[in-house]
């Protein structure tokens, strides 16, 4: 399994960068669109484990979302005993959406997601 992710939503706290809680990966008009989902995971779980490094917490909620051309989804992981020898890693889709006639939505869900792990820190 392999990926890189085209981006990430990160708290700055203080100048410094910390572990993302969004991962974002771009398949542009469909071009290399095959397995999109397998690589968006590989990098949520790369993320969790990242988090998990940084605060020992033996759950990490991590999100991700890919775009085909128009087209966005989203996916919310739980990434659970991510040190164990079986670690567990739940993962929920929501419905894909359009970026021209749901873009209000899409930016709701986004604000949503920030404003979740804003609220963790304070």
């Amino acid at each position: 399994m392999e990926g890189e992710a085209d981006g990430a939503l990160a708290l700055d706290i203080g100048g410094k960068i910390h572990p993302p809680y969004l991962i974002a990966h771009e398949a542009k008009r469909g071009i290399d669109a095959s397995d999109l989902e397998v690589q968006l995971l590989g990098e949520m779980l790369a993320a969790a484990w990242l988090n998990w490094k940084k605060d020992d917490n033996p759950e990490q909620e991590i999100f991700g979302c890919y775009t085909v051309a128009a087209t966005w989804a989203f996916i919310r992981g739980i990434v659970r005993d991510i040190d164990s020898e079986k670690p567990t890693f739940t993962i929920a889709f929501a419905p894909e959406y359009n970026s021209v006639s749901d873009a209000e939505r899409i930016v709701q869900i986004l604000k949503a997601i920030v404003a979740k792990q804003h609220s963790k820190c304070n």
